[in-house]
């Protein structure tokens, strides 16, 4: 009897965390979205993927476990993998678990920017680059996910 084997990283030096929502509509975009238009490879990047995705990350006081959840993730990479240059944030249209339409969905991605930028400890915070992107649904079937500038951080 032969024992079937997986591809697996020896050695992974990913670039980027991607924090983005589990809902199961999404996740065929997200995926042609990573590889397609970020450019990023299984082990570049580190899927955050947790229920609200960034919004959790923009409200500390309304989504307090997440909020800590997430963040404690965010702490444990940096520290584990120093290769990680920026943090990818990805809302969503219609969102279950925050329950918003998309000018909240967007303020909340800046949010999250800022708050991620205000919990890491200098230098890291000034050498992270934080990129937002919305994702909303235009036609069936069709995804297109939509570049947001972040809020600097005095």
């Amino acid at each position: 009897m032969s024992v079937k084997t997986y591809g697996a990283l020896r050695e992974a030096k990913p670039k980027a965390i991607i924090v983005y929502c589990l809902d199961p509509r999404f996740q065929e975009a997200l995926a042609a979205f990573i590889s397609g238009e970020l450019k990023l490879s299984y082990g570049e990047f580190i899927p955050l993927v947790i229920a609200g995705g960034a919004s959790v990350l923009a409200r500390p006081d309304e989504c307090e476990v997440d909020f800590c959840f997430a963040m404690g993730q965010i702490d444990f990479l940096f520290s584990h993998f120093p290769s990680v240059e920026e943090v990818i944030l990805i809302s969503h249209e219609d969102c279950g678990r925050v329950g918003e339409k998309e000018p909240q969905s967007k303020a909340d991605l800046r949010s999250a920017s800022a708050n991620i930028k205000s919990h890491l400890s200098w230098p890291l915070s000034a050498i992270i680059e934080t990129k937002l992107y919305y994702a909303s649904f235009s036609a069936i079937e069709a995804v297109p996910l939509t570049k947001l500038q972040p809020v600097a951080v005095a």
